[in-house]
């Protein structure tokens, strides 16, 4: 088992000890039950703050993986993703240095 489904596996099994449904999950969230199960069933990109409030839900506790005292240290990555997930980065750091040219360029300067 790897650390993504551990992590569902550990939310599924406090949500059912909390005694809550998916629905009642999904409406904490602000989503649709169909999109919560999803999540549960790791169909779809888990986002850090989502993982936070279902978390902070469950009274769930997470690491960012640099140790401390926990019940289960995870990351919420799924590395299918990861490739396409940093070349959106780059994308964005690309524009962000366009746009900062643009500035300097009004200011009569050039970067450094």
């Amino acid at each position: 088992m790897d650390d993504l489904e551990a992590m569902l596996e550990l939310i599924r099994e406090r949500r059912k000890e909390k005694g809550f449904t998916q629905a009642e999950m999904a409406a904490k969230l602000g989503i649709s039950q169909s999109a919560y199960k999803d999540i549960e069933l790791g169909k779809t990109d888990l986002k850090v703050r989502t993982l936070q409030q279902i978390a902070d839900f469950l009274g769930i506790s997470f690491v960012n993986g640099k140790g401390g005292k926990t019940e289960q240290s995870l990351v919420a990555v799924n590395p299918a993703n990861i490739y396409s997930d940093l070349n959106q980065l780059k994308r964005n750091q690309e524009e962000m240095n366009e746009k900062l040219d643009e500035i300097l360029k009004l200011f009569g300067k050039k970067k450094p």
